[in-house]
């Protein structure tokens, strides 16, 4: 009884042969950097596992809740950088103007006894301020991103040590403020928050 032979491919190879075929195709490109996020995937599940050898309840509901909440802040800065990156151009100044955004929030609620949620949109409007003048800079005079934004890196940090004053570090007291890290919010409220950064960010 003889064998029945794989059906061919349009090129005329076997069917076999073409899954062969593809799949070498896919490892080198894998290997040549076409499928960077291949690679970065594979990355964090060794991560993963490593890390769930060393402690078996790394991969628990209640760690990676606290990860999640921990890389809140610098995801959302890590967001920013990658649409500048994107574009070719870099900012160096981003953790400076972060750091100073926090600070005038902090002050002005603590210090100043400014309601929470104005002493945020007061942080976040310094921070969108900062962002158009370097901005313009940039686009209008044709300043390099590098100069524009390393020159910012030295200025809000010296603005930084300005607004915290001598003591260096000023701790948050308001429940509201501290919450937005801390408390997990009602389903309901959760896609409200969600839809709100959806449309805005359309």
């Amino acid at each position: 009884m003889s064998a029945t032979p794989a059906p061919a491919g349009p090129g005329g190879e076997s069917t076999e042969e073409k899954v062969k075929l593809d799949l070498k195709t896919q490892v080198r490109r894998v290997v040549q950097g076409d499928l960077a996020s291949v690679r970065v995937v594979l990355g964090l599940a060794l991560i993963w596992i490593i890390f769930q050898v060393q402690e078996p309840r790394f991969l628990s509901d209640q760690n990676l809740t606290n990860l999640m909440l921990q890389i809140t802040a610098i995801g959302l800065i890590s967001v920013g950088i990658v649409f500048v990156l994107l574009l070719g151009e870099i900012d160096l100044s981003v953790g400076a103007v972060s750091g100073l955004c926090a600070a005038i929030m902090v002050v002005l609620n603590v210090q100043h006894g400014w309601n929470p949620y104005l002493a945020i949109a007061a942080g976040v409007a310094a921070g969108a301020s900062i962002g158009f003048v370097q901005g313009f800079l940039f686009s209008r005079f044709n300043v390099p991103s590098f100069v524009v934004t390393l020159a910012g890196l030295l200025a809000w940090e010296g603005a930084l040590l300005q607004v915290l004053g001598k003591t260096g570090t000023i701790n948050i007291t308001n429940s509201k403020v501290v919450g937005l890290a801390n408390i997990f919010y009602k389903r309901h409220g959760r896609w409200i928050m969600a839809a709100v950064v959806i449309v805005g960010y359309g």
